[in-house]
């Protein structure tokens, strides 16, 4: 997974889902652009980019969805892109393929796994 955000706490809220699962995550400085974006997401092998429709830095709205899209432009693995909406307008969404964040947290819900105490300690 690659997790694409503005440093906010749905950031934190990522990796930590993500290592809940088991799964590797890699994170993109969220102010690189798309050649860089999409790079990063082909060596991780990601199939899952999160990400927000917009970031605010310096007084400007920088259109993340956009620089997003633009990236997965390239051949990649990408199957589901999870978007969360911080912006007025509603991002523009690849049906099959987007999904906001409220919608990928419901579809959560009804999944249940145990978890397995590990040492963070090598043997």
């Amino acid at each position: 997974m690659t997790i694409y955000l503005p440093v906010i706490p749905e950031a934190v809220i990522a990796m930590l889902a993500t290592t809940r699962l088991g799964a590797i995550h890699s994170v993109v400085f969220a102010g690189f652009g798309s050649p860089a974006l999409a790079e990063r997401i082909v060596d991780a092998g990601s199939r899952v980019v999160v990400t927000a429709d917009v970031a605010y830095r310096k007084g400007k709205t920088i259109q993340l969805k956009e620089i997003v899209d633009a990236a997965l432009k390239a051949p990649n693995p990408v199957e589901k892109v999870i978007v969360l909406e911080r912006g007025i307008q509603e991002p523009p969404g690849k049906k099959g393929r987007d999904l906001s964040w409220e919608e990928a947290l419901e579809l959560g819900k009804s999944v249940t796994a145990d978890v397995v105490a590990t040492s963070s300690t090598p043997p």
